[in-house]
């Protein structure tokens, strides 16, 4: 991933976390809660497979240069 595009992407992540001023005016814990809602589905929906997917890439590589030697 280039530079520009993995910048790009953090800030779009970023701002994405900034609640929007209706939730804001609810209070600090609607906006605690957005943020939150935000973040869980972040580990639920892309961290979490993306963990899975190295450690069976690495499971795989393993096998694989084990079965060549």
């Amino acid at each position: 991933m280039s530079g520009v595009a993995f910048c790009t992407s953090l800030i779009a992540l970023l701002c994405g976390f900034i609640p929007p001023e209706e939730i804001i005016n609810e209070g600090l814990a609607a906006s605690l809660g957005y943020v939150g809602f935000l973040a869980g589905g972040l580990i639920i929906f892309t961290i979490i497979p993306l963990k899975f997917f190295d450690k069976f890439q690495h499971q795989h590589l393993t096998e694989v240069k084990d079965s060549a030697a």
